[in-house]
């Protein structure tokens, strides 16, 4: 008989927050779960971790395999999964116990249920990352129309408009069926750091009745070490790549023209914080290097035609000054500004 929820919990070297995230998924007032380990080539104590809780509970199956990333590890586990429902935890996070019950009941026919989570270090709340007073429905077009646009990002008229929908897979519980039907899968190695969004922007295409709920149940461990905040050489080549895929989902939208220039918008704040990122890293990289890689920004073809229709006449904010410095390839302006502020 087919469990209720399939856990899917990718592990990659996350030894000292694997236990506190399993036992808030074992100690869950649902009981009937299917909890999936990836162990996905770790090289810390994580793989002993996984075996030892597969021996304490019969509900824990555990795959080990080489290192592919989290998108190819969550799809292994949608490959296994048996449940009517699926569901993406983290290693190093951790759930509400309440979380399945409580979802579970509002689900209906709805193909996905969206709910908040909690933003938290070393055990404290920082923050939320929904904002919401109640349920809220999605039905046929409102989806394409309306909900989709939490996910394309903001306007640069409302660039500080708080979502109530997060981007992130783990913040959601989906129906299996639906997932397998249509085909639906986290992309591939090459887009890093963007796979729950492509995720969640493949189920709009699809989804009939979506379901968003107030309850913050999910808690996000925020750490020093996280992927997102360490310094990649190859980021801005992503965003570009990110950028060239988001577009495939225009077609999908009803207002066409408002989804392209919120992925402008977002391809804008990307290239921001690329440089920003240069400028944060000069003395671990060397000034020259950041001042080389800068200057290749500033030199992107892509970048400056998106720049061009987005740059705001005058100087009205500091972001608008930086746009107009990598429009008009100041790099050393924009290396000696960051230095001093």
């Amino acid at each position: 008989m087919e469990p209720i929820v399939s856990v899917i919990v990718p592990v990659y070297n996350k030894e000292k927050y694997l236990n506190s995230c399993l036992e808030s998924i074992v100690n869950q007032t649902m009981k009937d779960l299917e909890i999936l380990l990836i162990n996905d080539g770790s090289v810390d104590g994580s793989a002993g971790l996984c075996d030892e809780w597969a021996e304490k509970d019969s509900r824990i199956r555990v795959v080990h395999k080489q290192n592919e990333g989290a998108g190819c590890t969550r799809n292994k586990g949608l490959e296994l999964a048996r449940g009517r429902f699926i569901s993406f935890v983290d290693a190093d996070d951790y759930i509400d116990t309440g979380l399945y019950e409580i979802v579970t009941q509002k689900m209906g026919q709805a193909e996905v249920c969206y709910f908040g989570r909690n933003i938290v270090s070393d055990g404290k709340v920082l923050g939320h990352g929904i904002y919401l007073d109640g349920q809220r429905f999605y039905k046929g077009e409102e989806i394409r129309k309306d909900f989709i646009k939490f996910f394309l990002g903001n306007l640069p008229s409302n660039e500080y408009d708080r979502h109530f929908v997060t981007g992130s897979a783990c913040c959601a519980l989906y129906n299996r069926d639906f997932l397998k039907r249509n085909h639906i899968t986290f992309p591939d190695r090459q887009i890093k750091y963007s796979e729950d969004l492509f995720f969640n922007l493949e189920l709009c295409r699809y989804a009939q009745q979506i379901i968003v709920i107030p309850d913050m149940l999910y808690y996000n461990n925020v750490m020093r070490d996280s992927k997102s905040r360490k310094y990649a050489k190859d980021r801005f080549d992503v965003y570009k790549l990110i950028y060239e895929k988001l577009q495939e989902y225009v077609p999908v939208c009803v207002e066409r023209e408002d989804a392209m220039e919120r992925i402008r918008f977002r391809h804008v704040l990307y290239t921001c914080k690329c440089v920003k990122a240069e400028v944060r890293y000069r003395k671990t990289n060397g000034f020259f290097t950041a001042y080389k890689n800068i200057r290749k920004i500033c030199r992107d073809a892509l970048t400056k035609s998106i720049l061009k229709q987005m740059i705001q006449p005058g100087f009205h904010s500091k972001r608008n000054m930086l746009l107009r410095c990598i429009y008009h390839r100041f790099a050393l302006v924009i290396m000696f500004y960051y230095m001093k502020h």
